[in-house]
């Protein structure tokens, strides 16, 4: 048996998206791409600007956790 603590990111693909989204709308605040008094457009910005591979980006984090499940599904 494995002890795991009671929250672990690495077994939550929310918290893969969170880390992802933060560190999006923090690079977009550092290049002036967004502004840091309006957070919900710098969200919503990082969102748009990078939904293309958005897909593929979340089906990665369930594969990495759950090993190849995404596949059986398409």
């Amino acid at each position: 048996m494995v002890w795991l603590p009671a929250r672990s990111p690495w077994f939550n693909p929310i918290e893969k998206f969170n880390g992802w989204l933060k560190r999006a709308v923090a690079e977009d605040i550092e290049f002036g791409r967004a502004s840091f008094d309006d957070v919900t457009d710098a969200i919503e910005g990082a969102i748009e600007r990078h939904a293309e591979g958005m897909t593929a980006r979340c089906r990665g984090w369930i594969d990495f956790l759950f090993g190849d499940l995404g596949a059986a599904s398409v």
